[in-house]
């Protein structure tokens, strides 16, 4: 007997449950299942249902809850400003506390996650937290490996008098041997005391 094709909600909801909980996403996500229209008529009935949650208008989450609590936990945010990106073409780069924590090199919680953009300027206001999208005029940077971008980022926050051996050190642990060799090999155009930083990653290694 020949199966009958999905609906739409049915094809939409397989591809939200083999997400993880707190994944994040807009209408273009679902671009290839179906018209602007009615994929947004699908996403808002179920978050009028309960079943997913938007932080943010125009862009959902599947709702994950703590399982030590059960209360609802707030948005994956870095899942958020990437369904954000996704959904406007922008490449985007953490930065500030945030690519510090993302490396290990902080614990500090952030109320601001903070990200430079090729895209404009922008903010968006979740709860007590914002998303922040800085514009950067450095296409250079997006050229660049993911881990790389991040270790310039997470340089550039602790500032040129605040990076610690303690933070090279980390640095070295955190980083496998090939993505040291491509850290170095991507960054001579950076500015001379974060490339002078990224060149003691590379000598503590060698000295291990």
């Amino acid at each position: 007997m020949k199966k009958e094709p999905e609906s739409l909600v049915e094809s939409m909801m397989k591809r939200v449950g083999n997400m993880p909980e707190g994944a994040c996403f807009s209408r273009s996500d679902f671009a290839d299942l179906g018209s602007r229209l009615a994929v947004s008529q699908v996403l808002s009935r179920q978050e009028r249902a309960g079943i997913l949650s938007s932080p943010v208008r125009g862009y959902y989450c599947r709702r994950r809850r703590s399982k030590l609590f059960g209360v609802e936990l707030p948005p994956d945010y870095a899942a958020l400003a990437a369904a954000i990106a996704r959904n406007s073409g922008w490449a985007i780069v953490p930065c500030g506390d945030i690519a510090a924590n993302d490396l290990g090199l902080s614990t500090q919680v952030p109320v601001v996650w903070s990200y430079v953009s090729t895209g404009p300027y922008r903010t968006y206001e979740v709860g007590k937290t914002r998303i922040v999208f800085k514009h950067t005029a450095n296409r250079e940077l997006f050229n660049m490996s993911k881990k790389s971008a991040l270790c310039v980022q997470a340089l550039k926050a602790f500032g040129k008098n605040g990076i610690t051996q303690e933070i090279i050190k980390r640095l070295t642990l955190v980083l496998s041997d090939r993505e040291r060799k491509a850290l170095v090999d991507e960054t001579p155009h950076v500015t001379s005391w974060i490339y002078d930083a990224v060149k003691q990653i590379t000598k503590e290694n060698d000295h291990a």
